[in-house]
């Protein structure tokens, strides 16, 4: 069995540098945290997160995620150059199918 880690990332993009650099501090288990005041659970800190990574708060979450993600979406959903170079990552598949509900219902159409 062997483990591989990611240690550098090749197709990171100038402007990227920070997050990429952050996603490798959490992945390593060095990324910045703040305390709980619960030193008796497991969790005793959570990882900070920059504002500016963040999807704003606000009524439904999947649609503040697809906003983001996908501006513009019901009008460029056709278009195969503006879905190339955006993606939602998740580490559940059940949060996937919710994900992708969500978006099949937003651009209409039927459903194979």
């Amino acid at each position: 069995c062997y483990i591989f880690t990611l240690s550098k990332n090749m197709r990171v993009e100038k402007e990227e540098k920070e997050f990429a650099k952050w996603i490798l501090e959490v992945g390593n288990g060095e990324a910045k945290t703040i305390p709980t005041g619960q030193e008796d659970c497991l969790e005793s800190s959570i990882i900070e997160i920059e504002e500016t990574i963040t999807v704003a708060k606000g009524g439904n979450p999947f649609e503040e995620i697809v906003k983001s993600t996908f501006p513009n979406l019901e009008n460029c959903f056709q278009d195969r150059c503006y879905l190339r170079v955006r993606a939602i990552l998740t580490p559940r598949n059940e949060t996937v199918d919710k994900i992708n509900d969500f978006i099949l219902s937003k651009i209409g159409g039927e459903m194979k």
